[in-house]
């Protein structure tokens, strides 16, 4: 589905970072980045760590499926994109900071 949230900059960020962590049994995490077109991460599950390049800003992985969002932004909202492979579960939490 597609998540949209109002930074409050008042202009388009020049870069935004991701940190997401799935508390549950998996314990997968990422770290990502986007200045709006180009989306980065590397993630990690169960102590091993994945360079997703070019996949999106946050890649969550367990085994067999994924949950992957790619972000785009404007001078309102960062938008997230998700995309699910297989049948993920648990709860992501992550922490957003914009940077103008």
């Amino acid at each position: 589905g597609v998540q949209t949230i109002a930074h409050g900059l008042g202009i388009a960020p020049k870069y935004v970072r991701f940190s997401g962590f799935e508390p549950g049994t998996h314990n997968d995490g990422t770290i990502g980045w986007s200045n709006g077109s180009t989306n980065e991460s590397i993630s990690f599950l169960s102590g091993a760590v994945q360079d997703n390049a070019g996949a999106g800003c946050m890649v969550f992985q367990q085994s067999g499926a994924s949950q992957t969002a790619v972000c785009t932004v404007d001078a309102t909202n960062i938008t997230l994109t998700w995309t699910k492979s297989g049948s993920p579960s648990g709860t992501a939490q992550f922490l957003w900071e914009a940077y103008a």
